[in-house]
């Protein structure tokens, strides 16, 4: 069962991932990227840079907190070329299924998408080509939350 989160909720949550990323991030590294190369530092400089968004984010208001895409952040966007909408969840790498629209923040999408806002208008590079969407909607939502944390454009 989905339930979106309360915006305290979600301080707490982004707190904890905060917390697991830096004490964890090593192993987390270790564990999607066992081999030293391109792919892992590149993955280790996004989880180093969103670690550091997310300490400034944490000195937002609550209700600002939850207008930017997290891991965790269920995201609806608007395809500017033809005005299609599409809506994915942000996750780990292990918790990835693009079939369900599940893509890690680690992905060419999800590390785009990763600490934008609602209302942004971004140029996504994908490996079929560069694309503008706009971020219409962020909803986080995490398992056993109850509540509501739900921004729209």
């Amino acid at each position: 069962m989905n339930h979106s989160a309360t915006s305290t909720q979600i301080r707490q949550h982004v707190q904890r991932q905060l917390i697991a990323l830096e004490e964890e991030k090593q192993a987390f590294l270790d564990a999607v990227f066992p081999a030293f190369g391109d792919k892992r530092t590149q993955a280790e400089q996004i989880v180093t840079r969103y670690s550091s968004c997310i300490r400034e984010l944490l000195n937002l208001p609550d209700d600002q907190l939850c207008k930017v895409i997290l891991i965790g952040s269920q995201v609806r966007i608007t395809y500017l070329e033809d005005h299609d909408m599409d809506s994915f969840t942000i996750v780990y790498p292990q918790h990835a299924e693009p079939n369900e629209n599940r893509i890690s923040f680690l992905s060419p999408m999800g590390r785009q998408l990763l600490t934008a806002t609602i209302g942004s208008i971004l140029t996504i590079d994908t490996p079929a080509g560069t694309i503008d969407i706009r971020i219409d909607k962020v909803t986080f939502t995490a398992e056993d939350i109850e509540g509501g944390c739900q921004h729209e454009r």
